[in-house]
């Protein structure tokens, strides 16, 4: 039984004796090895290549062979959809001869080597339901026949492989068809279509096809390179509205100098409680509790000089601020 799925296992030929009649001796010991360049380029090939030779020994079958393990896989189906040993078997030689044409289908599609097998075992799961269903009575031949069910099994793990969140098969669907009717008319319009438009052309309510096109957005990576030069992504160009400006950071710095600067007319603890209660000596606002804890006085002494601080301030800010004017 050939596997359906391609595995990265790399696979070593064997390496036939180059003396059989002789002793076994260690091919280190003379300086030789008994690997050719031909053999190590075999020995280098990833799983998924192993997987193409492995698939290239079983040639397609002809009309009539087709038919009779077709014949053997429906008579050998039971109503609960399971299959005897014999269906089974003519199911999975139907499927081992026609397993280059689910590769060629994901071929078509795949933009890497890690998209090429996983599109070629979602091709290989199409292959095999096709395989299932593929009555003998049908005038067509099976890889006609099967081309369908594979493709299907390749756009929905397309789908599924380029979007963030997975979405529903009926929701794929009906954004394919959205996709298709704005660029028809684009096309016939010389501009971008309104959900109106798409709504009266698609016969959906406009609302929905508002929420379907947000659905159909491209997802942008914050790490994508911006430029020609690429060393700016995405992300470092974007703004934080919740993290301060510079105006801001200045302003604050501003402030915090000005209250420093009558800091130091006031005592050593009461300059201690208002730095400690703004955060300005550690940048982390403390609690009375805290404060009396660290001074060891209670809560209510903190609270008092906190307040009687608080007044001697306003008394030193308001004739500085008087004397501006």
């Amino acid at each position: 039984m050939i596997t359906l799925l391609p595995t990265a296992t790399p696979i070593t030929p064997l390496i036939p004796d180059r003396h059989p009649s002789g002793p076994q001796q260690d091919p280190t010991t003379f300086g030789w090895t008994d690997e050719s360049p031909a053999t190590q380029a075999a020995a280098e090939l990833d799983g998924f290549q192993a997987y193409l030779q492995q698939i290239g020994s079983h040639e397609m079958l002809d009309a009539a062979e087709e038919r009779r393990l077709a014949t053997l896989v429906q008579a050998g189906r039971a109503a609960d959809g399971s299959f005897t040993a014999v269906a089974r078997a003519a199911r999975d030689t139907l499927v081992e001869h026609n397993l280059k044409l689910a590769v060629y289908c994901a071929n078509k599609y795949a933009r890497t080597a890690e998209e090429r097998e996983d599109l070629t075992s979602a091709a290989n799961h199409g292959l095999m339901l096709a395989a299932e269903r593929f009555l003998p009575g049908k005038n067509v031949r099976f890889n006609t026949y099967a081309t369908w069910p594979i493709y299907s099994m390749i756009v929905a793990e397309l789908g599924r492989r380029r979007r963030v969140v997975d979405l529903p098969r009926n929701i794929r669907e009906t954004l394919r068809l959205v996709r298709r009717a704005e660029a028809t008319l684009l096309q016939a319009l010389g501009r971008d279509a309104t959900d109106e438009e798409l709504a009266l052309r698609l016969d959906l309510p406009a609302e929905k096809v508002a929420s379907l096109r947000e659905l159909g957005q491209a997802n942008i990576s914050l790490d994508a390179p911006v430029g020609d030069d690429g060393e700016l992504t995405l992300g470092e160009t974007l703004r934080d509205d919740e993290a301060p400006g510079t105006a801001k950071l200045a302003a604050r710095r501003l402030d915090a100098e000005l209250i420093r600067g009558h800091l130091r007319l006031l005592g050593e603890r009461e300059t201690l409680i208002v730095e400690l209660r703004t955060g300005l000596r550690d940048g982390r606002e403390w609690t009375l509790d805290e404060i009396g804890d660290h001074l060891n006085v209670s809560r209510e002494r903190v609270r008092q000089i906190e307040e009687r601080t608080h007044r001697k301030l306003r008394a030193l800010v308001q004739p500085a601020a008087f004397g501006a004017n």
